[in-house]
């Protein structure tokens, strides 16, 4: 079952992306800690989502890059701001065969 994190939100736009994330309704999906997460939606437009870059992530885990800049070296970007119609597209991507956490699959084109 994957799990998915989320890193680099203030307390306001974590819980709007937590709310966005449970109104999916995804089978499968789930909401975990940072350290146990297979999938982290970090919000690289915020100071906070850039020093969470820079510290890392676990190996094997996958991060999508949550921004307007038309690149971002992640697993997977998603176009800010966030919508549930992106979110479900890119959980969608990953959760496919061939891009399941943890088969270091390579980079998957960005998700509008």
């Amino acid at each position: 079952m994957p799990r998915l994190s989320f890193s680099g939100f203030d307390r306001d736009d974590e819980a709007k992306a937590r709310q966005l994330f449970e109104g999916l309704g995804l089978p499968g999906w789930s909401i975990a800690e940072e350290a146990a997460a297979d999938v982290v939606l970090v919000d690289l437009d915020s100071m906070y989502g850039q020093m969470a870059w820079m510290r890392g992530f676990a190996p094997g885990v996958l991060t999508i890059g949550l921004t307007q800049a038309l690149r971002a070296d992640t697993t997977y970007r998603l176009e800010a701001p966030l919508t549930a119609t992106g979110l479900a597209a890119v959980l969608a991507t990953i959760g496919s065969a061939g891009a399941a956490p943890g088969n270091g699959s390579a980079k998957a084109p960005a998700v509008p």
